[in-house]
């Protein structure tokens, strides 16, 4: 009887025990969720492009998220990009430790009154930070003329026809499409179409698209004329956020994602396959990664043991080779056989450590060794 009595009271206090911890555990969820909501977080970018008269200001190097959000954001590091990068520079580093002085500064001078700084936190290493030059040149894009003649307000003239046409052309939306003509064609441009049959046809391809117009009244030629328009199109680009140098792969964390204007004849790299890819040149931060920078990374050297695929027909034979040059995907190297003879032989080479050869078809239920006898 004892014995029940006791399990019963270690059982009740056991359960008021853990009714304690619980409203204890709930009670710090709470306090947590109190911390959180009142905390503003600070994330630095990795990589901004700053006109060079622009002030640099936390809000425009860094992510910010919370109550103090406003007040953080307007903290001034440097009067203007300029500033920032120097005479002779031309990116600057703000590092994450420079960000929390400043907060801690605005602080103390009185200007983050309504802000508690203990509760601001600043996430990332640094910042690199581009002046450029403002794009002062005029641009008309063709997302803000009618996407269509019968949108127009007034009549349809040849400067919408001229617009659609390129962007026809170069099979890319209107909306990416960035167009400047020449004040001289103004008058050619407004020419009206409406009722009119309309030719338009690109007679080369540059940044400055030539294109031959011409325009029917019915049986009758109306206008014969050549323009010139300049063209940029949107892209989704990489720009290196680093310094890299010639041979160095690229790295996820070395590059950043940006939309920027760019020629017709541009090849920016593809963002989707561009990383691992190694440089064929110096790159700056700031430098847009052209397809033509790059190169697919060496993935045999010579010396290394590599697995050798022949292939003849419908059949397949792996062996070991050593590789006697080195190669990227898609190339021929020379190899040796590790067999007796030492056959040198040539490959194509499939992959890291993998090599393939072709050889013409075999009988049916022959099979091609490396040593170029059948078994």
């Amino acid at each position: 009887m004892m014995t029940r009595t006791l399990a019963i009271l270690c059982l009740l206090l056991a359960l008021v025990g853990g009714e304690s911890a619980a409203r204890a555990h709930g009670a710090g969820d709470r306090d947590g969720a109190r911390d959180s909501e009142g905390a503003t977080s600070v994330e630095l970018r990795r990589f901004v492009r700053l006109a060079k008269d622009e002030p640099v200001t936390i809000a425009s190097i860094a992510e910010i998220v919370g109550p103090a959000r406003e007040a953080i954001g307007a903290i001034e590091l440097h009067a203007s990009a300029s500033e920032a990068v120097g005479p002779e520079g031309r990116t600057a580093s703000i590092g994450g430790e420079s960000v929390r002085g400043a907060i801690q500064r605005a602080g103390e001078r009185g200007e983050l009154a309504s802000v508690d700084v203990a509760r601001v936190t600043v996430r990332g290493v640094r910042c690199q930070v581009m002046a450029v030059d403002p794009d002062s040149r005029p641009a008309a894009r063709i997302g803000d003329a009618p996407s269509a003649p019968t949108r127009e307000t007034g009549a349809p003239t040849l400067r919408t026809a001229a617009a659609l046409r390129i962007a026809e052309i170069l099979d890319v939306p209107e909306q990416d499409l960035r167009l400047r003509f020449e004040d001289r064609d103004a008058e050619v441009l407004s020419t009206p179409i409406a009722g009119r049959a309309v030719e338009i046809v690109a007679t080369g391809a540059s940044d400055r698209l030539p294109l031959s117009i011409t325009v029917f009244d019915g049986a009758r030629t109306a206008l014969e004329a050549t323009i010139r328009v300049g063209v940029e199109i949107r892209r989704e680009v990489l720009v290196a956020s680093v310094p890299m140098r010639r041979g160095q792969r690229v790295e996820s964390a070395g590059v950043v994602r940006e939309s920027r204007w760019v020629a017709p004849g541009a090849a920016p790299a593809d963002p989707r396959e561009a990383i691992g890819h190694e440089l064929r040149r110096n790159v700056e931060p700031g430098d847009m990664l052209d397809a033509r920078d790059l190169e697919p990374p060496i993935v045999v050297r010579r010396g290394d043991r590599v697995l050798v695929r022949t292939i003849s027909g419908s059949v397949v034979v792996r062996a070991q080779a050593r590789a006697l040059g080195a190669g990227r995907p898609g190339e021929t190297i020379e190899l040796e056989s590790l067999s007796g003879d030492r056959r040198r032989f040539r490959g194509q080479i499939d992959g890291p450590g993998r090599v393939i050869v072709l050889t013409p078809n075999a009988g049916a239920g022959e099979t091609i060794t490396l040593g170029g006898g059948r078994r």
